[in-house]
């Protein structure tokens, strides 16, 4: 189509060229593209200056958005302060006991594609 647009006077609008051989299917086709691109551009313009929908603020979960994860439960989060890993206590405990969980119980919702193999996974 560049080709076309650019080359058009030259080929098409050429004096030297007899009437009979300007193709006058190519005049129609190059208005009919001229019509569709200002008409295309129009839109576009008209759809930067419409301004963004806004959102109402209290149908916004603040919660939802700031943690991806359910708080951790305090039984388990206690035992990070206990003890070394060293002995396989403190965060090795707690990285094992979390590892325990499913992932529905520790996300909201499904983070990453892997969490479609695992989820609720135990339910069927």
């Amino acid at each position: 189509l560049k080709w076309f647009e650019q080359n058009y006077e030259k080929v098409f609008k050429n004096p030297a060229l007899p009437k009979e051989k300007i193709p006058k299917k190519a005049a129609v086709l190059y208005e009919e593209l001229r019509k569709m691109r200002k008409e295309r551009f129009k839109a576009e313009r008209e759809a930067k200056t419409k301004p963004c929908p806004t959102i109402d603020e209290k149908d916004i979960d603040i919660e939802a958005i700031m943690h991806p994860m359910y708080p951790v439960p305090q039984e388990i989060k206690e035992t990070l302060y206990n003890g070394i890993s060293h002995y396989q206590e403190g965060r090795y405990k707690y990285l094992k006991l979390r590892n325990k969980s499913d992932p529905h119980e520790k996300f909201r919702h499904k983070e990453t594609y892997g969490f479609e193999y695992g989820w609720r996974i135990r339910e069927t």
